[in-house]
């Protein structure tokens, strides 16, 4: 029944976009300008379907299903998860210490694949950003912020850090920095790439915040834990130690994760005394953030034990209701 209703909405989205898409070409637009015109006017697809899922009396168990199909996720990744260590760094490094020496230092470490840094955790939601410009072409605003792409500042390992694969172009070099460039090379997600370059090549396009951004890569779609679902459009920019004070180092290693995670928390002790740092695995930061939702969804699991029941005796209602009369 869901999946019907999901359909419909999908077949009526499309309809909508093929008829201003045709309506587009009508007025001379060529098919590739009409479709990107038809979207762009339209506004963020996957946001406009939600709003009307919502509306749904039956949305909660659509919700429900899908933080199931999420938890069933985070168990086929928690090896994946296990292997990263989050070090959250909660004041800055001493001003005689530098962030470059502290990433030495725990790349030594027995075991450590990759490490980054980057100013926002992972896990710890969205921070959307309103697009002004497509290509030097302005666009109107939203007003919804769950259509405005969210922004991450992180250095040039992040994406291997947290094994986010790249689909075109290419991450970040270690000497990019978003000071320095007049255009600041930026990686966007497939969910911003649709957004806004539908069926199009991004890479060497551009878009304007307060700054010009231009795409150097596209990454797969992230799924925040607190949202439990994908995260939509979203772009990263490199993020420069030498300017910035980040918050979190991540940390990907192979082998023996609580030696590595105590070897951390004692090279940043040793790099600066006074900094009060707590370094745990993402499994662990991911369970801790499970175990908020489990009193909600068990409520959800006996609400809707309790709609299932209620159907069935309507069912029965009804069947009776209509046998008696036959039967007399």
């Amino acid at each position: 029944m869901l999946w019907r209703r999901r359909t419909r909405l999908d077949e009526e989205v499309a309809s909508h976009l093929a008829q201003e898409t045709a309506d587009n070409i009508a007025r001379g637009m060529d098919p590739a300008a009409a479709r990107s015109a038809a979207i762009r006017a339209f506004g963020n697809v996957n946001a406009a379907k939600e709003k009307v899922r919502e509306l749904d009396p039956l949305y909660w168990i659509d919700t429900l299903c899908q933080d199931i199909r999420f938890a069933l996720r985070l168990i086929a990744r928690s090896r994946w998860l296990s292997a990263t260590i989050v070090a959250t760094l909660t004041a800055g490094i001493a001003i005689n210490v530098s962030y470059q020496e502290l990433e030495s230092r725990v790349r030594d470490v027995p075991g450590v694949v990759h490490t980054s840094f980057t100013s926002t955790a992972p896990w710890s939601g969205l921070n959307p950003t309103r697009v002004l410009e497509i290509d030097g072409q302005p666009i109107p605003a939203t007003r919804d912020y769950r259509q405005d792409p969210a922004r991450r500042v992180v250095s040039s390992d992040y994406f291997a850090t947290l094994e986010i694969a790249l689909t075109r172009g290419r991450g970040f070099t270690h000497n990019e920095s978003s000071s320095t460039a007049q255009a600041v090379p930026t990686v966007i997600s497939e969910a911003m790439a649709r957004r806004y370059w539908p069926g199009q090549d991004p890479v060497g396009h551009t878009f304007r915040i307060a700054a010009v951004h231009q795409v150097i890569g596209v990454c797969r779609n992230v799924q925040g834990v607190t949202f439990m679902r994908d995260d939509g459009p979203f772009y990263y920019s490199p993020l420069d130690p030498h300017q910035s004070t980040p918050p979190y180092m991540l940390v990907r290693v192979s082998g023996d994760t609580r030696a590595a995670a105590a070897a951390v928390r004692e090279i940043v002790r040793q790099l600066d005394p006074q900094m009060a740092a707590t370094v745990a695995t993402l499994a662990s930061i991911v369970e801790r953030q499970g175990e908020r939702l489990k009193p909600v969804l068990i409520q959800g699991a006996i609400a809707g034990l309790f709609a299932l029941l209620l159907a069935l005796s309507g069912v029965y209602a009804v069947v009776s209701f209509s046998v008696k009369p036959t039967r007399s």
